[in-house]
């Protein structure tokens, strides 16, 4: 099984949670803190879970997800 890795840029995700919403396997949640603008900006809290569909980084407003196979 491939396994990816979801990479935020906290600097440019501006916390509307469109990924969350897209995610069919609920990879992401809101994080504990904030970024320096003060924007509850979201986390990939299970990455084990992701199976690179892309719908969160195809869909993201501010490009500000990746998602990578691991090892590339």
């Amino acid at each position: 099984m491939k396994k990816y890795r979801v990479l935020i840029n906290e600097n440019w995700c501006k916390g509307c949670y469109i990924c969350q919403g897209l995610c069919p396997k609920n990879v992401f949640e809101p994080a504990i803190t904030i970024n320096d603008k003060g924007i509850v900006i979201i986390t990939a809290a299970r990455q084990a879970d992701c199976i690179g569909c892309h719908q969160c980084d195809t869909h993201c407003p501010d490009l500000a997800i990746i998602v990578e196979k691991e090892g590339e």
